[in-house]
């Protein structure tokens, strides 16, 4: 005798990043929709994905603004702000469990990885994403995703190991022979090489 199965069809009724960001009860995240919506990104933040948000506050943006001279949001392109956000995007959904210390298992949007690790700030032990920013919370659960709240904007490296052995003449001899046993080339790779991003452009 054939058993008939009862299927239930459920769907999510968890917000989107672009609607969590928007309608967070904190109002924490007002410059960074300001921010997503300069950078026109705001759709693809909200369509089917599963990504990974680390999400600068307010006060992280207000911050970041200050010190890089920058008077309002409309301070910087359309594509500036794109490679800012790139660099707080990943198309990978990674709750903080993966976070180890050392780099993450998926690379932003912007070609480079985020290194985490952990953090003491007076006594409270605080996730530390590549050394810049402190997760003030983590793990908000979205319907395309995971967002963690961040208090400072993140900002990709400018120069390579390379570059930075070459500046320092304390490293001098280090530096002579690393270019004789051809690994300055390596060294002087800014982006991870053959990482295909298939995400925001």
């Amino acid at each position: 005798m054939l058993h008939q199965t009862r299927l239930t069809r459920t769907t999510s009724t968890s917000p989107n990043i672009m609607d969590y960001l928007r309608s967070d009860s904190l109002n924490r995240f007002t410059q960074l929709v300001k921010i997503i919506d300069r950078a026109a990104y705001a759709t693809e933040l909200n369509t089917y994905g599963t990504y990974t948000l680390f999400a600068p506050t307010d006060s992280a943006v207000n911050r970041y603004l200050m010190a890089h001279n920058i008077a309002s949001i409309e301070g910087l392109t359309k594509e500036q702000w794109q490679e800012v956000l790139k660099f707080h995007l990943l198309e990978e959904s990674l709750p903080s469990s993966t976070f180890t210390d050392g780099k993450l298992p998926a690379i932003t949007d912007y070609g480079q990885y985020l290194i985490t690790g952990i953090k003491n700030v007076n006594g409270v032990s605080s996730y530390f994403i590549n050394r810049q920013a402190l997760v003030t919370q983590a793990n908000i659960t979205v319907g395309n995703g995971i967002i963690h709240a961040v208090d400072h904007v993140l900002e990709p490296s400018v120069s390579t190991i390379a570059e930075l052995l070459s500046k320092d003449t304390t490293y001098s001899i280090f530096t002579q022979a690393v270019k004789e046993t051809g690994f300055y080339d390596t060294l002087n790779a800014m982006k991870d090489q053959g990482v295909v991003r298939s995400g925001l452009r």
